[in-house]
């Protein structure tokens, strides 16, 4: 089940997370991962949000995210 972390209502599209499968590392600092992180698009809502930018790489916080992509 995916949880929001943040929304930008300018670009109509929010920050999501799920959890990780066991075993995989943080593609930044190589800790144990625990969540992906993805950007969902705003849509109608009997559609449910639109995942983009389908590359989801293993993160263990949203700060490694953050700094992977910066």
């Amino acid at each position: 089940m995916a949880t929001q972390i943040a929304h930008d209502s300018f670009g109509r599209a929010s920050l999501m997370r799920e959890r990780c499968h066991k075993g995989a590392e943080c593609d930044w600092c190589g800790q144990p991962a625990r969540w992906f992180y993805y950007w969902a698009r705003d849509g109608f809502q009997s559609l449910g949000p639109t995942r983009y930018g389908e590359t989801l790489r293993p993160f263990c916080s949203v700060g490694c995210y953050r700094a992977y992509y910066s």
